[in-house]
């Protein structure tokens, strides 16, 4: 498969081809694959320049949260231009669907290429990392302020792949907060990351949780910091294993014939 992404925080990108190459791409097949710069690029270049080709959007914007960067109709616009597009979201799968849009459901899972970390020893309990907004920042503060006094607590704005993978391998708890508070979808591609690499993650809570119990998840900050406690209480370096283990098992009942059940399962359709 031939991808097409932005050349800022590529090395992200990268651990995303390398995903769908692991998971999704037909071995057989020259499709290509546009991540994120359908947005700001004209989609009949691609078309031009790979007529006999099938043009596949890998989507991952949060199309049912009310605060996004770009506005729905600007997506919907270019989404409609491909053969095919692949969403992490089930619902957002289902919104697409609604629009007339060819869309399947193909979510962050775990890949072999991806799991890369190298444990080392734990010094730091509790870790945040993502970009600074105002309601991140509360949830911060609070915890912070909750936390027993000898938790050992970072956090960090700015730092990206592969740099981040340091502090993550030093790290018992990785924690995960809504940006705003019009998003509720599960931000996979963050925390599948840390379950492919076998990492303790708790949550804010998700409209749905496509994890199970491979993620804790809370419903306000004052949850989370009674669960950070009983984690790091029974914390065990052998925990991760078994994470890592469960997130192999749920992978491969995701993309094997049990995925309309599993679908039916967790999201109770």
């Amino acid at each position: 498969m031939l991808y097409y992404y932005p050349t800022r925080y590529s090395p992200f990108w990268i651990t995303v081809t390398k995903m769908i190459d692991e998971l999704y791409a037909e071995k057989d097949k020259e499709d290509v694959c546009i991540l994120s710069v359908y947005l700001n690029h004209n989609i009949d270049q691609f078309r031009e320049k790979h007529p006999n080709q099938k043009l596949i959007i890998y989507q991952l914007e949060p199309l049912c949260a009310t605060d996004h960067w770009w506005s729905s109709e600007k997506i919907l616009k270019q989404l409609k231009k491909v053969d095919e597009v692949w969403d992490y979201d089930y619902q957002n799968v289902l919104y697409l669907k609604l629009h007339g849009i060819n869309a399947k459901f193909k979510p962050f899972l775990y890949s072999q290429s991806n799991d890369n970390i190298t444990p080392k020893p734990k010094d730091i309990d509790v870790l945040f990392f993502g970009t600074s907004t105002s309601r991140r920042y509360e949830w911060l503060y609070n915890l912070n302020f909750y936390l027993r006094q000898n938790t050992r607590s970072m956090i960090l704005a700015n730092v990206f792949h592969p740099e981040i993978d340091e502090y993550i391998a030093r790290s018992k708890i990785i924690i995960n907060i809504h940006n705003s508070n019009g998003v509720s979808q599960q931000e996979q591609p963050r925390i599948s990351h840390l379950l492919t690499n076998g990492k303790h993650v708790v949550s804010e809570k998700s409209e749905i949780n496509y994890y199970g119990n491979l993620v804790k998840e809370v419903a306000d900050f004052k949850e989370m910091v009674l669960t950070i406690h009983d984690m790091l209480d029974s914390y065990s370096d052998n925990n991760e294993y078994a994470i890592k283990d469960g997130f192999k098992k749920l992978t491969l009942d995701i993309i094997s014939d049990n995925a309309k059940k599993y679908l039916h399962e967790k999201i109770s359709l």
